[in-house]
């Protein structure tokens, strides 16, 4: 019988940096990057992340799981949305300061929830949509109801420039995909 394989999220958040550095053309001072991810469960990934990044923000739909991301992080902006019809922004629900995101991150296959292609592709568009210009998707991809090259399309259709990085984020990664906005796709409000 094997052990259940147990995240390294403090290597995984350290990928995240390597993969939006890299991107970004930026090193890794990523302090004025304003980073949400969608489906941050406990928010294990959230406490690391928080180190390097300017801003970070966690949504998800598990009460459950949104208290214990509540308790540990206590300080942090963390909050109840659904992807699909999420606003987070000077309008919505955080301060501000914060309009966009630089970052948007969907790891753990969190959007495997989505059961229809309609779904996913209401998810994606509503993540994109909290992207500023030059804004980056991460999104690990769920392939229960899935296939790649759905990933791929629905990335692309939501107006991104598509990559996908074999080895995802960990040794026992299933890749991850991370889409670009580019400049011209999304002119501020």
């Amino acid at each position: 019988m094997t052990e259940p394989q147990v995240t390294d999220y403090e290597a995984e958040a350290g990928a995240i940096l390597e993969l939006v550095s890299v991107v970004r053309d930026c090193g890794h001072d990523v302090s004025d990057l304003r980073l949400m991810q969608v489906g941050c469960g406990e928010g294990y990934h959230l406490g690391h992340l928080n180190r390097w990044f300017g801003t970070v923000v966690g949504t998800d739909v598990d009460v459950e799981r949104l208290r214990q991301a509540r308790d540990r992080l206590p300080l942090m902006t963390i909050l109840a949305a659904d992807v699909r019809t999420m606003f987070i922004g000077t309008r919505g629900l955080i301060a501000p300061n914060v309009s966009y995101f630089d970052v948007v991150l969907c790891l753990s296959g969190a959007v495997g929830y989505m059961e229809t292609i309609e779904d996913l592709q209401q998810a994606v568009q509503t993540m994109v949509g909290h992207l500023n210009p030059h804004g980056i998707l991460i999104l690990e991809p769920n392939l229960d109801y899935f296939t790649h090259e759905q990933f791929g399309e629905v990335l692309l259709d939501a107006g991104l420039e598509v990559h996908f990085n074999e080895g995802g984020l960990s040794p026992a990664g299933r890749g991850v995909y991370y889409g670009v906005m580019p400049w011209f796709r999304k002119l501020a409000p």
